[in-house]
Parts: structure tokens; C-alpha cells; sequence
């Protein structure tokens, strides 16, 4: 069975091998003094985030088909996509594929 992890495997190579700079966006943390865990990121925030085009920020959510975004989530992809970000919602490399070769490369 296909996890998550190896989705986002799927989607980070193929990010690469097309040339896209991209990053995770972690929710992990780090401990400071006294043991206390600080968070990186807030909750539902995209597992990954891009610069597609002329400097455009997109970002990735990588869901198993079948799976919906959480609350948490869907606020970030509103939040995000009104300030103009490309959020993609990818339960495949197709998802990734579609957002991006055809707005972004074909018509480079």
C-alpha cells in the first residue's frame, strides 16, 4: 500500500528531474532550553512549496486518493490561494503534472 511519504517521494523527484526549485514545509520542531518543543510551521500548512513561472509561489498537499484535506488545511489553501499562491491538492503525479506543464512549461 501506498503511503504518503511515498507519494511526496514521487512528487519531489519529479519536481527535480523537471528543474523546479522546491522545499518541504515541515511542521517539525526543535527543542530550546528546558526541553520545550517549538513548532516551525502552523498547523495545515502545504507538505511542499515551489516557484513555478516568473517567480510565482505555488505550493503542494499531498493527499492519498480518496483522503480530504483537513480543516486546518483548507483554511491555509484559502488563506494562500487569495494572496495569489497556486495551491495544488496532488494524489498523484498527474495532479502535479496538469497544475504545472501545461500553464507553466508548454507555454514556455
Amino acid at each position: 500500500d501506498m503511503k504518503e511519504q511515498d507519494l511526496q517521494r514521487l512528487v519531489t523527484s519529479w519536481l527535480t528531474i523537471r528543474g523546479y526549485l522546491w522545499w518541504r514545509c515541515n511542521l517539525g520542531g526543535a527543542r530550546v532550553a528546558g526541553g520545550r518543543r517549538v513548532k516551525n510551521l502552523l498547523a495545515g500548512f502545504p507538505d511542499l512549496a515551489l516557484i513555478v513561472g516568473a517567480g510565482r509561489l505555488a505550493t503542494v498537499e499531498i493527499k492519498l486518493p480518496g483522503k480530504k484535506l483537513e480543516p486546518a488545511q483548507v483554511l491555509w489553501k484559502d488563506k494562500l490561494e487569495a494572496k495569489g499562491v497556486l495551491c495544488i491538492v496532488a494524489t498523484s503525479i498527474a495532479d502535479v503534472e496538469q497544475a504545472l506543464v501545461v500553464p507553466f512549461e508548454r507555454g514556455a
